[in-house]
């Protein structure tokens, strides 16, 4: 797993992660939010029976139940607030030596050991999805490189996705990327002029105008 070092957090991705929004607009979600991490995880409450028996039954000889925590997906971002109470609690790592996938258990327990699970919003930034039946649970889907195939991930404030089958040059991809982008801010530009209306209209209802007199008044 490579982590992509920012100025203040870490973003956990693999070489089968690829950027689906520019850099800025991550950089400007996450300095929006400078003391939040983004995991999306579950307690030992909402597990499963592969869970019960790799993970929360070994862990719970060395930490409480109640603060045991595993991330799905395991590409995380952490801000440095929370990346810093974590190497404090350094001293831990060896208990998760024979955990399934400890990275994926490792950072959200050691934050809720921290007393940070306030400050961490249970939502990834990386897009991925894995199937619900069938024989193989432990591989996620895979999807083809076409604007379509990630644009609504977007809505959600998704800035990777995994995992691409197809090869693409580097330039076709920034081109995507800067497309689906345009299109996006348009759509948002859009609905915030629909709702701006709308609440000029609630406005004037509630000054006793009529549709009429508001028009005037509007021009």
């Amino acid at each position: 797993m490579l982590i992509i070092m920012f100025l203040l957090l870490k973003v956990f991705v693999t070489e089968s992660c690829l950027p689906i929004s520019p850099y800025e607009n991550l950089v400007q979600y996450l300095d929006e939010r400078p003391h939040q991490s983004f995991i999306a995880y579950h307690d030992s409450s909402s597990g499963s029976r592969f869970d019960e028996l790799e993970i929360w039954s070994k862990l719970t000889k060395v930490f409480p139940l109640a603060t045991l925590h595993k991330a799905l997906p395991g590409w995380i971002t952490m801000c440095r607030d929370h990346v810093e109470a974590v190497l404090k609690l350094e001293y831990a790592v060896d208990s998760f030596e024979n955990i399934w996938a400890p990275e994926e258990v490792y950072f959200p327990t050691m934050l809720c050991l921290a007393g940070k699970m306030e400050k961490v919003s249970n939502k990834t930034l990386t897009y991925s999805r894995w199937p619900s039946s069938g024989t193989d649970k432990a591989h996620p889907y895979e999807y083809s490189v076409r604007r379509s195939t990630f644009f609504e991930w977007l809505r959600d404030d998704i800035f990777f996705a995994r995992k691409f089958v197809d090869d693409v040059s580097v330039r076709r991809w920034c081109d995507i990327i800067d497309e689906n982008s345009k299109e996006l801010e348009e759509k948002r530009r859009f609905k915030r002029r629909a709702q701006d209306s709308g609440t000029m209209i609630e406005d004037s209802k509630s000054l006793g105008e009529t549709p009429d007199s508001f028009k005037r008044r509007k021009t």
